[in-house]
């Protein structure tokens, strides 16, 4: 009875043991190295076309625990990435990156100091073979810890890609509402009609996911809008709405304060904001901020 007594109490012992270190919480360590990897086209002539992938892949950095990883490259046109450029993957959190070749050529454009046709025509004079040298090398990073990123070891050098005009322009999200009564599709044939009603980032500030503008609403007494930041139709999936709402296309009521000014949220769906009882025609200012995690939405009501 005795030995039995303290087998049981060693199980037990065990199995505690095992339970605290199945609790025990995943420690975060900053990683020292991680490696990127040649592709075989690197020493090729590669022509950069839009439409276009790039694959590049890379080890994954030691984190301390198996962590959701953000991937990107830099580029650039000498070995010491002095000066450089990033490039987002397409997937985002996988080791093996797809890329679009046209953010490549986007890239090698802002490098050579690119800003419109008449600097490219300039370009093209200097440098008619249209190809460079650039130099690749990989980022790794953690979502909300600041000291995790971590770049590649190694970089590797493309010897000759031969790049097109590709100015970034500022990105823009579509306003869709009832500003003229009826509502316009966000559809691609209807592009030009919807041009007056865009939200766009400022020309400084390429990238930065703020949009803003002033849509004239040509009806009187309500406003009924959501954005859509690409033009798939009704149901693509790119409508961002009211974040107060259900998601549903229902629009949600909601009220300028008496400074005639709304501060809210967007999500994803199909939400409307609706603001009621306004008066006559006007005006309201838009900023919608759309980086990851903020989302943001200021209106202005301006009256006529």
């Amino acid at each position: 009875m005795k030995k039995f007594a303290i087998i049981l109490s060693a199980a037990v012992a065990v199995m505690g043991f095992a339970s605290c270190s199945q609790d025990k919480e995943p420690v975060y360590t900053k990683p020292t190295e991680f490696k990127l990897n040649v592709p075989p086209f690197a020493s090729q002539t590669y022509e950069l076309t839009e439409g276009n992938e790039i694959l590049i892949t890379c080890s994954q950095p030691d984190y301390g625990y198996s962590a959701v990883t953000n991937y990107s490259i830099e580029v650039s046109l000498t070995p010491d990435f002095k000066v450089c450029e990033p490039i987002n993957s397409i997937d985002g959190t996988q080791a093996a990156m797809r890329f679009k070749d046209v953010d490549f050529a986007t890239a090698i454009n802002v490098l050579f100091d690119i800003k419109d046709e008449e600097t490219w025509a300039a370009h093209v004079a200097e440098n008619p073979s249209l190809t460079t040298k650039l130099y690749v090398r990989a980022v790794a990073s953690l979502p909300n810890i600041e000291d995790s990123e971590i770049r590649s070891g190694n970089s590797f050098e493309m010897t000759n890609v031969k790049y097109f005009y590709s100015v970034p322009q500022p990105g823009v999200i579509y306003v869709i509402g009832n500003y003229q009564g009826a509502w316009i599709a966000p559809q691609e044939a209807n592009a030009e009609l919807l041009a007056p009603y865009t939200l766009s980032e400022p020309a400084d500030a390429i990238g930065s996911k703020i949009y803003s503008g002033t849509i004239e609403f040509q009806v009187e007494d309500d406003a009924i809008f959501r954005f859509y930041t690409e033009l798939t139709d009704w149901d693509g999936g790119a409508s961002w709405g009211c974040a107060s709402g259900d998601g549903s296309d229902k629009p949600y009521d909601c009220t300028f304060n008496s400074d005639n000014e709304y501060e809210g949220t967007v999500a994803e769906g199909k939400t409307s904001f609706q603001f009621t009882g306004i008066g006559k025609p006007f005006k309201i200012e838009m900023t919608v901020n759309m980086n990851d995690g903020v989302n943001t939405a200021v209106f202005k009501l301006i009256k006529e």
